[in-house]
């Protein structure tokens, strides 16, 4: 087991960082030592197992001549159910992307190999990367100076913001309203697309504001979307550390939240959707604003294409809360997440 995890991390390191080569010697790689060879991997991640099919991995298989292979059942959404399961069969995948909770306090147990001499044995592209990055080097160490996983990082200056607001601008077209900046023009809009049949179905059902993920990420961007930070962190002001939830405005964003949901301006089922929340309330074109991650939450705009024509979900600037508060931007973490 332990020599699965660390050849898996670096497995999957090596294909991200072979992928990031120049095109002939991504193809070399591929063509020279990667023909026909198979990894499975284990991924289960906000409730969705890894596809086979999903265009990524065709894209490394055509670069690399490795093939991915999902090992965790298309049926099993639950990533620690899934990765208990795989540890008491005792038959593992070749790569395991997996959040441990403390993935410091497994190595140092002995739990996981070190990857530092392998990476000097056979990754010179990660090995050059840890050397002209010392930021990065700097995460990545453990503090008995060891590497235990090759985190994911960021370019933090190209994506120092990756979540913000969406809504449906085909709706706002509908009743010829402008994209709304201020707390009442948001207020006016969801009234609207809910009282006037935004969907044109027939039916009052349309959801003014849905959120994804467990009660606390959906409490999170709710009340960010309020102007609140999320309300287990800590941050530092005027020079003073202070926990978010000591703030007014996260005071005020639960009460906008609590009088917009009594209103029917927010999603009844906010906090019981779970992770499938875009996927409940896009697809069946009932949707109207929400905070999510710019990437995947653009990528509902193919509903265009032929299940809801003219379907527009598009990002929109933080609205004015009060003078002095906007709703929260998210930016990537500046610390790896593994």
């Amino acid at each position: 087991m332990k020599r699965k995890i660390a050849m898996g991390a670096l497995l999957l390191s090596a294909l991200m960082f072979n992928g990031c080569s120049n095109d002939k010697d991504s193809k070399d790689v591929g063509t020279a030592k990667g023909k026909d060879k198979n990894l499975s991997v284990f991924l289960v991640f906000n409730g969705m197992p890894l596809s086979d099919e999903w265009e990524v991995y065709k894209k490394a298989e055509e670069a690399t001549g490795v093939k991915i292979k999902s090992y965790a059942s298309k049926n099993n959404t639950d990533s620690t159910q899934a990765y208990n399961l795989m540890l008491a069969s005792n038959d593992f995948s070749d790569i395991i992307a997996y959040r441990v909770p403390d993935l410091e306090k497994l190595g140092s147990d002995g739990g996981m190999i070190p990857l530092n001499d392998l990476i000097d044995k056979h990754a010179p592209n990660i090995k050059k990367f840890i050397e002209e990055n010392p930021l990065y080097r700097k995460d990545m160490y453990s503090l008995d100076g060891k590497i235990y996983a090759i985190p994911t990082y960021y370019d933090l200056d190209k994506l120092s913001v990756s979540s913000g607001l969406f809504i449906r601008t085909d709706w706002l077209k509908k009743f010829g309203l402008p994209v709304p900046k201020t707390l009442e023009e948001t207020e006016n809009a969801l009234t609207i697309f809910k009282e006037q049949d935004a969907n044109g179905n027939g039916r009052k059902d349309e959801v003014g504001i849905f959120v994804r993920g467990n009660i606390q990420a959906a409490l999170n961007n709710l009340t960010g979307i309020f102007g609140a930070r999320p309300y287990k962190t800590f941050y530092v002001e005027n020079d003073q550390v202070t926990f978010a939830t000591l703030d007014p405005n996260f005071k005020d964003a639960v009460k906008l939240s609590a009088d917009w949901y009594k209103k029917g301006l927010i999603d009844k089922e906010v906090f019981t959707r779970g992770w499938g929340a875009r996927d409940a309330v896009l697809p069946t074109n009932m949707g109207g604003m929400t905070l999510d991650w710019f990437g995947s939450t653009a990528s509902y705009n193919s509903l265009s294409t032929g299940q809801i024509p003219g379907f527009e979900f598009y990002p929109m600037e933080p609205i004015q809360i009060k003078d002095g508060v906007k709703s929260v931007t998210v930016g990537r973490n500046t610390t790896p997440e593994i």
